[in-house]
């Protein structure tokens, strides 16, 4: 689409920007009492091949899909808001909805979670300050590099976005959170040095760090092409990375040594990369290239997913396999999913799935191809879902509207592909729906890993959850053995897609639901003087001997972030001018200086 169009079709959406609608219900799927598989439904499970729905294939490049002229970008720090006030009043109604749609902020809330990033941040600073992770119960730090090394501050540039835009509000700068960022700025200019990295993760490095340090060269420079300590560091950064990317076929090897600038292949997976790796680094490295006006960043990210778009054979439903190999560029038969070493590759595409029924929730599978036997060439398929795939749902709605928000839809909203539109909205609210149902445990908080009850895989005698279709592994699951499907990690991934569906619908049943999950993170994951932990088992209140000595970076990056502009304006950082990286950096939608010959 050319900038032309798309000025023209954000003319045409502009009364459905002020997202007011009445009348409409959204209708989701209802949930159906606990009874057998009917012989439809058992048919269906028992034809795989019936599994394989062709998706429309998306672009491989987001910010090159919805192209536009570069907005101004937003000075923080300064008495200029992130909310940009409407002068004109608002159009009458298009749409008709069961509840008032609401898209001003609540203030008291997101108090609250800025209140709540301050609490982890102080333990941060006080106990593990320049480590690359805080683990809050023993008061100290480790980092995430190999060979000794010392940390290049993954928490610290992870986080600083969240900080810029918690920092500003209507009510003027926040002096608290200004000085912790001043803080964090003098470390990054001063005693940061990648040199100390070491082995590091090529995909990780590149979305917290990399994502980080571009966020937030946007988010406070007028002109984000200016040099900044930011800027600097991100080239200096990418350059480190770029000879991961010197491999036969141009793929990403899974670390590269910061210092001594080679890639090193994942020791544990054969040398394998993952699909999702090697197709998300797309965002960081395209926007770098913008602001630097050097295309080998362009170009580097535009050949590896050129050979993922080659690796597929002809008509084939483009459902990669977890894993491919960088030195000739195929698909490795293994499982086919879109949850871990998965999710990234369909956040970049934005439209591939895999999606079943049973007993009124909608939930992902996970297909492995049997490799040996009388089974050899033959799919199994695995009721199980990743607490990642949470984000589907709200990446379904983003590929249905495209950050333009008509709430909520009928079939004449959408003038092409309306019965797929139709399908994928449907979709989208009742995957939201499963994993709020998911939640229902004893701490309000989801697993990490979730089953499906079916005919064919039923739930065992143990672990069944009486009138629920679902239920969580927890055998094993004991101090001394604890086992890894109970845990919550501080996740973002479910909250991210309240985020999406309140932005887009402003229903806010979807604020209601990341308040409740807010206050079980308060509840069982906050510790008294600074910080949160993890918790081994979701459906057990252990109280101190159930934690885990772990705070993620994506804790401070993704989860408060999604939770402050789920209660903030929803004018502020809005869909229409921002793409979330897998990271929920903000990186700003730009009309591309280099052309593509894949999106």
């Amino acid at each position: 689409m050319d900038s032309k169009a798309f000025k023209k079709r954000r003319k045409n959406n502009a009364q459905t920007q002020e997202h007011v609608a009445q009348g409409v219900q959204i209708t989701n799927v209802p949930r159906k009492k606990k009874q057998p598989p009917s012989l439809a439904l058992r048919a269906f499970l028992g034809v795989v091949g019936l599994l394989l729905v062709v998706a429309t294939y998306w672009s491989f490049d987001v910010i090159s899909k919805l192209r536009s002229p570069v907005r101004r970008p937003i000075e923080v720090l300064s008495d200029e808001p992130l909310i940009q006030k409407k002068e004109k009043p608002s159009p009458p109604p298009k749409f008709t909805t069961p509840y008032v749609p609401v898209f001003t902020e609540d203030t008291a809330r997101k108090e609250a979670i800025v209140a709540a990033f301050k609490h982890a941040w102080k333990g941060y600073e006080r106990d593990a300050w320049g480590y690359d992770d805080y683990n809050p119960l023993t008061r100290g730090g480790t980092n995430l590099g190999l060979e000794g090394s010392k940390g290049v501050g993954y928490t610290i540039i992870d986080s600083l976005d969240t900080m810029i835009i918690m920092a500003q509000n209507e009510a003027g700068i926040d002096e608290e959170l200004n000085g912790m960022l001043e803080r964090a700025n003098a470390w990054i200019e001063n005693e940061l040095d990648f040199d100390n990295g070491g082995i590091v993760n090529t995909f990780e490095t590149t979305i917290r760090l990399i994502g980080g340090l571009l966020s937030a060269q946007h988010l406070t420079h007028k002109d984000p092409t200016q040099n900044s300590v930011y800027l600097s560091k991100a080239i200096d950064l990418a350059d480190r990375l770029l000879p991961a990317f010197d491999t036969p076929t141009g793929l990403p090897l899974t670390n590269i040594h910061l210092r001594d600038r080679e890639g090193h292949a994942d020791p544990d997976n054969s040398g394998w990369c993952s699909i999702a790796e090697v197709s998300s680094l797309q965002l960081e490295f395209k926007y770098l290239a913008q602001l630097t006006g050097n295309e080998k960043y362009w170009r580097t990210v535009e050949r590896a997913m050129q050979v993922v778009r080659d690796a597929f054979p002809p008509r084939s439903p483009r459902l990669p396999s977890i894993f491919i190999r960088p030195d000739t560029g195929r698909f490795v038969p293994f499982g086919i999913r879109v949850g871990s070493r998965g999710d990234s590759y369909y956040e970049i595409l934005l439209k591939q799935y895999l999606l079943t029924v049973i007993q009124g929730l909608v939930h992902t599978v996970e297909l492995y191809p049997f490799k040996a036997g009388d089974k050899a060439g033959k799919i199994s398929l695995l009721p199980k879902q990743d607490h990642l795939v949470c984000y589907l749902g709200g990446l379904f709605l983003l590929g249905v509207t495209e950050g333009f928000a008509p709430v909520p839809p009928k079939k004449a909203t959408f003038r092409e592909n309306q019965q797929r539109k139709l399908r994928d909205w449907s979709a989208a609210m009742n995957l939201i729906e499963t994993c709020m149902e998911i939640h229902d445990t004893a701490t309000g908080l989801a697993a990490e890993i979730t089953y499906f009850e079916t005919e064919r895989v039923p739930a065992p005698e143990d672990e069944k959850r009486e009138g629920k279709d679902w239920y969580i592994k927890v055998r094993g699951a004991t101090a001394d053995d604890a086992m890894l499907d109970p845990r919550f990690i501080l996740r973002p991934e479910t909250i991210e897609s309240l985020f999406v569906a309140f932005r887009i619908t402003g229903d806010p049943k979807y604020r209601e639901y990341g308040w409740k999950i807010f206050q079980s993170i308060e509840k069982h994951c906050k510790l008294p003087d600074a910080g949160y932990t993890s918790i081994r088992n979701v459906d057990k209140i252990e109280g101190d001997a159930g934690r885990e000595d772990r705070l993620e970076t994506f804790f401070l990056s993704e989860t408060l972030k999604y939770l402050y502009l789920l209660f903030s304006d929803a004018n502020v950082l809005p869909f229409t001018d921002y793409v979330y990286s897998t990271e929920a950096h903000p990186i700003p939608i730009f009309q591309p200086r280099f052309s593509t010959d894949i999106a």
